[in-house]
């Protein structure tokens, strides 16, 4: 059996162990992911190489989306496709087993709750209205961004080739340097 570790950057190796002793027994293998908390492609790659038999563990459910809606829409796909999820936050998604039917009605108790509560109780904090939307790269960033690099174009000229003003542009590149180092 696979499971892969899927952890925000924020997040430490060591929250993991405990469930990962409980959990994983030696013959099966891990693996590790992170990525940065605004973005979910990782997560997304993760899933596309999960099959029946693998497990997803995360440390706490905010690590599946922004919103209460990306994470249960994240959840019925878990639910969907009979992928188990282990969240270390909320011991029930391990505790009593990680077989696949008591996992699935686990995670379909977290979604219920969704809507029985008006959000999740396992959030530490609603992220609705709290400051901008995160900006996408531009669609030229990949050939601007290696053209910058090579010193062929000033940050200037970057800057102008994206539309994108001074601190926007410089919070993405650190974002991008981030993701790609």
């Amino acid at each position: 059996m696979n499971f892969y570790i899927y952890a925000k950057d924020q997040e430490n190796v060591l929250l993991f162990e405990n469930v990962v002793n409980m959990v994983i027994d030696r013959e099966d293998s891990v693996y590790y992911s992170t990525e940065s908390s605004r973005s979910h492609k990782e997560l997304e790659a993760v899933k596309q190489t999960c099959n029946y038999s693998d497990g997803i563990i995360i440390y706490k459910l905010s690590a599946l989306g922004a919103t209460d809606a990306e994470i249960d829409a994240q959840l019925e796909w878990f639910v969907r496709q009979s992928i188990r999820l282990i969240i270390c936050t909320i011991p029930s998604t391990y505790q009593y087993g990680i077989g696949q039917p008591m996992n699935k009605a686990v995670l379909a108790t977290i979604r219920q709750s969704l809507y029985g509560t008006g959000g999740l109780p396992f959030r530490e904090h609603r992220r609705s209205n709290a400051g901008r939307k995160k900006i996408a790269f531009p669609d030229n960033w990949e050939e601007l961004y290696k053209e910058w690099e090579q010193k062929k174009i000033s940050s200037k000229q970057f800057m102008e080739g994206t539309g994108l003003k001074k601190a926007t542009f410089y919070n993405l590149l650190a974002e991008y340097r981030h993701c790609n180092s």
